[in-house]
């Protein structure tokens, strides 16, 4: 302990362990039950643990001020634009439960890894702002359904459709992009397999050509009476399935053509976080003769999960507004028959909105909007 020379201060000295996360924790524990004033003797915290508690709890005061001011200003908006109180609630109410089932992700992740404090904060504003304005979108579409003269039921029928399809289409996209991705990231980090510069060029080649041009050449080997794919089909079980006719199948074509182009993407940041992983922790591991699925579940997952989730994030939110592989691919089709409003059955909200301003209906850019 140091003692100023007139006596009236004093400094301790203490050492926390724990690491990074543990540190704060300890820290944050310890203030509680020493930082406060008796005997007339002010007692004080300080040092790089307690810095950084000192900024989670501003932080939180922050947060909950943010949202005290922000939801129920929302709110009045909200029912001054949709005029009534129900059509007002739906987007608090879709932002709450966004907000609630993120945080309980957050915490299923907690067990596994570290997950940033900063995660709280942007799990609040991104679920209430997509919530509001997904659900600005989703209503003011079954508005225009209705004045068109659909039933209520149709027109809710189709407004979901189209929207849920968007989440499922960019959500199925990362999921299978990632797991492809990472999959050919670990295995070519394998320096026991031979000619792995050539299997990662190949690997990476989808990435080098220009998207346009990986999407039209995917048109033509779909093709049901002339593609190859249908050829070699024919061939081994005597089947040509109709891609561009049939819904499902028009889905699933969307799904595999959008993969190819961004599995090489997943594949070279996996590769990258791979080789910043200290090599001795797979020497530990396999003195404790752990397996290659123990190595991937207890060191490789949870030390590149951090850094690749919000690259994740920007991967979903480009594919939500993949206008060009539905333009280019499908055009949206098949269409959904008796509607007065253009919409296909494998239209995302973009390219729906697209086809309602300047395609088959005409410019009606007043509704796109």
């Amino acid at each position: 302990a140091l003692v100023s020379e007139d006596g009236t201060a004093g400094l301790i000295v203490a050492g926390i362990t724990g690491g990074e996360t543990g540190a704060q924790k300890h820290a944050k524990s310890l203030a509680e039950q020493l930082v406060h004033d008796r005997d007339g003797v002010r007692v004080r915290a300080g040092g790089e643990a307690m810095i950084y508690v000192q900024i989670n709890g501003q932080t939180e005061r922050d947060l909950l001020r943010m949202e005290a001011i922000a939801i129920p200003l929302s709110f009045v908006v909200l029912v001054w634009v949709f005029g009534g109180l129900a059509a007002a609630s739906v987007p608090l109410a879709v932002g709450g439960f966004a907000i609630l089932g993120a945080m309980a992700v957050l915490r299923a992740l907690a067990f596994v890894t570290d997950v940033s404090i900063f995660a709280m904060n942007l799990t609040v504003a991104m679920g209430l702002a997509l919530a509001i304005d997904y659900s600005l979108l989703i209503i003011s579409r079954y508005r225009d359904e209705l004045a068109d003269g659909a039933e209520a039921d149709q027109a809710l029928l189709r407004t979901m459709v189209t929207a849920g399809r968007t989440v499922a289409f960019s959500a199925l996209t990362v999921l299978c992009a990632t797991a492809i991705g990472m999959f050919f990231a670990v295995l070519l980090n394998w320096e026991g397999m031979r000619f792995r510069t050539t299997y990662r060029t190949l690997l990476f080649l989808p990435y080098a050509v220009p998207g346009f041009i990986s999407i039209l050449v995917f048109k033509g080997l779909f093709n049901q009476n002339f593609g190859e794919i249908n050829a070699i089909l024919d061939a081994l079980f005597g089947v040509k399935p109709a891609w561009f006719a049939d819904p499902l199948l028009a889905k699933t074509m969307l799904l595999i053509v959008n993969v190819w182009l961004g599995y090489p993407y997943i594949m070279i940041l996996c590769s990258g976080l791979l080789k910043a992983i200290p090599a001795d922790l797979y020497e530990a591991s396999a003195l404790a003769g752990a397996s290659p699925l123990t190595n991937f579940l207890r060191i490789t997952a949870p030390l590149i999960i951090k850094p690749l989730a919000p690259l994740l994030v920007s991967a979903f939110a480009f594919n939500f507004n993949n206008f060009v592989l539905i333009a280019l691919l499908t055009d949206g089709r098949p269409d959904f028959l008796s509607t007065k409003l253009p919409a296909g059955q494998t239209d995302i909200l973009v390219s729906y909105t697209y086809r309602i301003a300047f395609r088959d209906s005409g410019s009606d850019f007043g509704l796109a909007a």
